[in-house]
């Protein structure tokens, strides 16, 4: 027989990742993946590159990823957005999405 083998039950599995702010992880659905293109912050679930994930709904993330660099360093880029601003685009994102 196949003596050793357990059948495993099947299970989805969500990938985690981590916020750059409070850096506790989450399942991908309760953060946003941020992207730069042209020296510009945006948000995109799905565009290549390198990402950085925040969560969705927390201001004090936006402004700790700010704040000590984590979004500049998680990005690789140099960019200049302030916490607000990217709490007003991560809105803007959710609103389109309904």
């Amino acid at each position: 027989g196949h003596r050793g083998c357990r059948i495993v039950p099947l299970t989805l599995h969500r990938p985690t990742r981590m916020c750059v702010g409070c850096r506790r992880r989450f399942d991908d659905g309760s953060l946003m993946r941020l992207v730069v293109s042209n020296h510009a912050v945006y948000v995109s679930p799905t565009s290549s590159g390198r990402g950085a994930w925040l969560c969705a709904h927390n201001e004090s993330c936006a402004e700790k990823a700010v704040s000590q660099g984590a979004l500049r360093r998680s990005l690789r880029k140099e960019i200049t957005i302030t916490a607000s601003d990217l709490m007003t685009l991560m809105r803007s994102s959710m609103e389109m999405k309904g």
